[in-house]
């Protein structure tokens, strides 16, 4: 099944403002973000966003929430994916 123009365009937009070694794909109806370095081991993790046209602007921001809390050190993917969901919640925390 050839790949349809809009997954070329987010996985170009995901390398543009994230860096080298991150790509998305699909994985069973969902969208999969995967980081490759060289001399480290991949990392993977499953969005919970669908792999659909409509849905990639709002991954594309949670993505790059998700690569520069990752960038930042101190966590792995899963992590980072973690941070990431937080930060981008609506709640508020009575302190």
């Amino acid at each position: 099944m050839p790949t349809p123009d809009w997954a070329k365009s987010f996985r170009k937009h995901v390398a543009d403002k994230c860096g080298s070694g991150w790509t998305v794909t699909p994985d069973r109806g969902r969208m999969r973000l995967q980081y490759r370095r060289p001399g480290l081991k991949a990392q993977s993790i499953s969005l919970p966003c669908c792999w659909e046209e409509s849905a990639w602007p709002d991954a594309l921001e949670q993505i790059k929430v998700i690569v520069t809390a990752f960038n930042k050190g101190g966590v792995d993917l899963k992590g980072a994916v973690r941070v990431s969901t937080v930060t981008r919640s609506d709640h508020n925390t009575d302190w």
